[in-house]
C-alpha cells in the first residue's frame, strides 16, 4: 500500500503551466535510507503558499498511507523560505550536514 505514493509528481496551474515537482522519496543522508519530503517550484510560483499546501498534503500522505516512522526534510541552509515552510508543516530542525556537495539543515518529522 505505502511504497506506490512514492515519487516526484509535476505540478500544474489550471492552463496546464509547469510550476515545479514534489513527491515522497527515498534517498541517502549520511550513509542512511531515509524517506525524504521533496519539492521545488519554479521562481513564478514562490510566495503563492503553494509549498506550504504541497508539504501539508505530502505530510498527509505519509501519515495515513504510509508506514516510516520518520519524514525527513533536507534544505540548503541559505534556504529559509523553504526552511519556514517544514516548520509550518511539523517538522523540527536537527542538524547541519553535507548533501550532494551543499550545507543543508536537516529536518525530522517523527511519528508521536
Amino acid at each position: 500500500m505505502g511504497r506506490a505514493w512514492l515519487g516526484l509528481w509535476g505540478l500544474h496551474d489550471h492552463d496546464g503551466r509547469f510550476l515545479g515537482r514534489a513527491g515522497l522519496r527515498f534517498t541517502e543522508l549520511d550513509g542512511d535510507q531515509v524517506l525524504e519530503i521533496a519539492y521545488t517550484l519554479d521562481r513564478p510560483a514562490w510566495g503563492q503558499g503553494l509549498a506550504t499546501e504541497v508539504a501539508s498534503a505530502l505530510v498527509e500522505q505519509w501519515r495515513t498511507r504510509m508506514t516510516d516512522p520518520l519524514l525527513v526534510g533536507i534544505v540548503d541552509v541559505e534556504n529559509r523560505a523553504s526552511a519556514n515552510v517544514l516548520l509550518k508543516a511539523g517538522f523540527t530542525r536537527v542538524r547541519q550536514t553535507r548533501f550532494h556537495d551543499l550545507d543543508v539543515d536537516v529536518f525530522e518529522l517523527a511519528r508521536p
